[in-house]
């Protein structure tokens, strides 16, 4: 009997017996935008409150919502969203670290090791929104 041994090292780098296949940050970005907006009680991605100095004096993009950051053989993530409002923001957050987790560790193979959820927004519905 003869294993194939496959492993995650660092830098989303996985070692096969082929050859190397590297899980780049944006594809992580892709399917984490995905489980954004397959999660129920979220209205959108929303980048996180900046402090003004920062957006002056630094490489702040305003459409930051999602960071990625592959550490050795596993991957933090930090995400900002609005969430829809009458749902119960905690329980919202926790489904959506969820589905990111078993969604980014499924399509990749890369470990999650922390998801950090900002909920920097509450949308309302209006009258049109519901017809």
């Amino acid at each position: 009997m003869y294993f194939v041994q496959r492993r995650i090292t660092m830098d989303g780098i996985k070692k096969t017996q082929q050859g190397t296949l590297k899980v780049s940050e944006d594809v992580i970005e892709t399917i984490i935008r995905l489980a954004v907006k397959d999660t129920e009680g979220v209205a959108s991605l929303q980048a996180p409150a900046v402090d003004i100095k920062k957006m002056i004096f630094s490489k702040y993009e305003k459409s930051d919502a999602i960071k990625v950051k592959l550490a050795g053989d596993s991957v933090q993530i930090d995400v900002s969203v609005a969430a829809k409002y009458g749902y119960k923001i905690s329980a919202l957050g926790e489904s959506l670290q969820e589905r990111i987790k078993n969604d980014v560790q499924s399509m990749t193979g890369v470990m999650v090791s922390r998801i950090n959820v900002t909920v920097a927004n509450l949308v309302f519905e209006t009258a049109e929104e519901n017809k």
